[in-house]
């Protein structure tokens, strides 16, 4: 597989949340922390941040120092531009990069051991994009082949890469997420799944 990057997307503004839901509670940290310890404890070999709304209040809260940060001025358009802005930081510093796993900031249920299935199942299929698959849907975390590069680099949208992971033409394998695949992007969820697992 080559060289293995990582983008996590954490630019949002989080509006439904009414907070800013990368600074939120989780174990013992945030919900951005976490999730950064996670991919930083996966065997992905190099990890892009991307920041965009709530840039500086996440900056002052948050010990990003040992971590590649990237801020996506065009955040408002949607997520395909953090994954172009992310997946370009990485091109521009680690330019051998072969494949890159793009992840979410506010799923916290999903670890480093299921990073590690996504991994481990790029590694044993033919196809270029592994994507997780939830309530039958297909999305991210997902790992894209170099030959999508240039596809990522030029998603369009709020709707991320889910226009290239359900693509009809385009042979992706799966990795089932089942009841691990939550987004927390209400307080509602996110006090209910605080409880559950993220208070200890």
């Amino acid at each position: 597989m080559g060289l293995l990057g990582g983008v996590l997307l954490a630019a949002g503004a989080s509006t439904r949340m009414g907070a800013v839901k990368q600074l939120l509670p989780w174990k013992n940290s945030t919900l951005l922390e976490y999730s950064i310890q996670q991919l930083n404890q996966s065997n992905i070999d190099h990890l892009v941040v991307v920041l965009g709304a709530n840039e500086k209040v996440i900056r002052k809260h948050v010990n990003l120092q040992t971590t590649e940060v990237v801020v996506n001025p065009d955040w408002e358009k949607g997520m395909a531009t953090s994954i172009a802005t992310g997946l370009r930081y990485l091109l521009e510093n680690t330019p051998d990069i072969q494949s890159v796993l793009v992840a979410l900031s506010d799923q916290p249920l999903l670890d480093s051991i299921y990073y590690n299935k996504l991994i481990e199942r790029s590694l044993d299929t033919e196809n270029k994009i592994v994507c997780s698959a939830y309530s039958d849907q297909f999305g991210v975390p997902a790992i894209f082949d170099r030959d999508y590069f240039d596809s990522l680099l030029n998603l369009d949208g709020h709707g991320g890469a889910r226009a290239l992971l359900r693509g009809g033409d385009i042979k992706v394998a799966k990795v089932h997420a089942g009841d691990l695949a939550v987004d927390l992007d209400t307080r509602e969820s996110y006090n209910r799944f605080y409880e559950l697992h993220g208070s200890s």
